[in-house]
């Protein structure tokens, strides 16, 4: 391991050098860490002095005492004085001891450290609180958050990541600090809610932004769902049917996830108490979902993404026709949506119905199939570009200007290529519009 390597060196040297962080917690958990972090007495420039000649160095925050040697990051032992909510102003001051590092870290099982020989460092009780999958700030929690707010959410994740709970001085500082949320960057808490969709059940981390009120600020239509009746079709919740759906969802797809627990969050918006329907909540849902991600900053790719699943999460892909499988295969194209996503959607929420049998997997398979055999039939034809004509053919045949009438034409020779595919050639659909056969075009 190239960071043992660079620990022994520092030793050699005369220096102190532990692995700390998620490392050490990985470690704990028996998890392979996906980066391992030294921290040192060593001064930044005397890290750089130790390794410059045999390896690539790279100074990424000196003034944090933070330096990379061959991708691996150590950090000098500090204290951080933060003057203020944000966490980019605070006053760093290098310590003597592996301890007063640890004091300034955020939770007691980020808090610890260890040795070259494998002796553990944990002056906050880390180890325990691993042991109970328990989530605490490292002192004062009020004080760690107004270090930095962000630790809010971190606090969240974690308990998703670790598969635990918020210790109860955890909760209570959160609460008393929701209103800090307006000092944390959107694009950190997109992060931080990106990463717990690669989480074993990120429902863990909606459920605990929810408990410290943390959800109303960052997914106000989530909020909504929670304890919201389910209707004719669903014995459980909005909510718990959400958090059903989103965990059936693979990591490996975080934002088909992010949409599977944000598909419904139109119900409490378009619920009709007489009739016990949500009529249209996936277009409603689609809306609130935009402008919430938006708000985050999420990219225009991914927005697109998952309010595409979460307006298209009601279309069916049984008891189709062929014509009927080609035409939500071309929705979907319309709406940025692959079809593997939609199909992990629709399983996940159809599955997560607690008042249904699960599908079956030869049905699953059926299912599957028709939609690929469909794809194969149709040559890849699911959008007007993809027609072998264009739209000045059209204008060139018909004498439109460019605008409506033209994209209408198409449109129209769209909709018959779906139902036969086999129509799709150039001279055939030019034959359609130049014989003027476009009005019979409808009624093929």
């Amino acid at each position: 391991m190239k960071a043992s390597v660079l620990a022994r060196i520092l030793e050699e040297r005369g220096f102190n050098a532990y692995y700390v962080g998620g490392a050490v917690r990985d470690r704990l958990l028996c998890v392979s860490p996906n980066d391992v972090d030294l921290a040192t007495n060593a001064t930044p420039d005397q890290v750089e002095e130790v390794f410059r000649y045999n390896y690539k160095v790279k100074t990424v925050g000196k003034a944090f005492g933070v330096v990379l040697v061959d991708g691996v990051e150590i950090a000098t032992f500090r204290t951080d004085a933060y003057g203020g909510l944000n966490h980019k102003d605070c006053e760093v001051t290098y310590a003597d001891t592996i301890e007063e590092d640890l004091s300034r870290r955020d939770f007691t099982v980020n808090a610890m450290a260890m040795d070259l020989h494998g002796n553990l460092i944990d002056p906050f009780g880390g180890q325990s609180d691993l042991e109970l999958k328990a989530i605490r700030f490292v002192g004062n929690a009020n004080d760690r958050i107004t270090e930095d707010p962000n630790r809010m959410l971190r606090a969240c994740r974690f308990v998703a990541q670790i598969d635990g709970k918020l210790c109860q001085t955890a909760i209570r500082g959160i609460r008393n600090k929701v209103g800090y949320m307006q000092y944390v960057a959107p694009e950190r808490v997109r992060i931080e809610v990106l990463k717990a969709m690669k989480t074993v059940n990120p429902s863990k981390f909606f459920d605990a932004l929810r408990e410290t009120d943390l959800l109303r600020v960052v997914f106000p239509s989530l909020d909504a769902c929670y304890k919201h009746t389910g209707g004719n079709y669903h014995p459980e919740t909005v909510y718990d049917h959400a958090m059903y759906t989103g965990d059936s969802i693979s990591a490996r797809c975080p934002l088909t996830r992010l949409a599977g627990y944000l598909h419904d969050v139109g119900k409490p918006v378009t619920y009709n108490p007489e009739t016990g329907q949500f009529l249209e909540h996936e277009k409603v849902g689609a809306d609130l979902v935009k402008t919430e991600l938006l708000n985050l900053r999420f990219t225009f790719k991914e927005i697109r993404v998952v309010t595409g699943l979460v307006e298209m999460h009601m279309r069916t892909a049984t008891v189709l026709s062929d014509k009927g499988v080609r035409r939500l295969l071309r929705k979907l194209t319309a709406k940025g949506v692959s079809y593997r996503d939609y199909l992990r959607l629709f399983l996940a929420d159809r599955n997560s119905n607690t008042g249904l049998s699960k599908m079956s997997i030869d049905a699953v398979r059926q299912m599957v199939n028709t939609v690929e055999d469909q794809m194969s039939v149709e040559m890849g034809v699911v959008k007007v570009t993809d027609l072998k004509v264009n739209g000045n053919d059209v204008m060139t045949l018909t004498g439109y200007k460019a605008g409506p009438k033209v994209g209408q034409v198409l449109n129209d020779l769209l909709e018959m290529v779906l139902a036969n595919p086999e129509f799709n050639t150039r001279d055939y659909l030019m034959n359609v519009v130049q014989d003027s056969l476009y009005e019979n075009v409808k009624s093929t």
